[in-house]
């Protein structure tokens, strides 16, 4: 019983490899219908190459960092504190929670 189990999964992986084997091949021969479904399948999970980044760094930028182009006017003139607050966590001039003690 035990042997006729193990023939009949081998004959079943045999048979899935070689399915495999004729797939990949049949896909990879040349012919135009695999290679324009590969260039369908290569366009679909890749952005295109010819489609430029968008500048990071903008010319109203402090100190060339990239310039905030929307937001709160009172926010934005609060974060460069917040920012250097989070940096340089030694700065005692912007007002912080004390960690509790453990």
């Amino acid at each position: 019983m035990k042997g006729n189990l193990r023939i009949l999964l081998s004959a079943v992986c045999l048979s899935l490899a070689a399915t495999s084997i004729l797939i990949s091949a049949s896909y990879l021969s040349g012919s135009p219908s695999s290679i324009a479904f590969l260039r369908k399948w290569v366009d679909r999970i890749s952005p295109p190459l010819n489609q430029q980044a968008p500048d990071s760094t903008a010319s109203n930028g402090v100190n060339g960092e990239a310039a905030l182009r929307e937001g709160n006017a009172t926010l934005l003139a609060v974060a460069p504190a917040y920012i250097r607050a989070i940096m340089t966590p030694e700065d005692k001039t912007f007002p912080r929670l004390d960690c509790p003690a453990s």
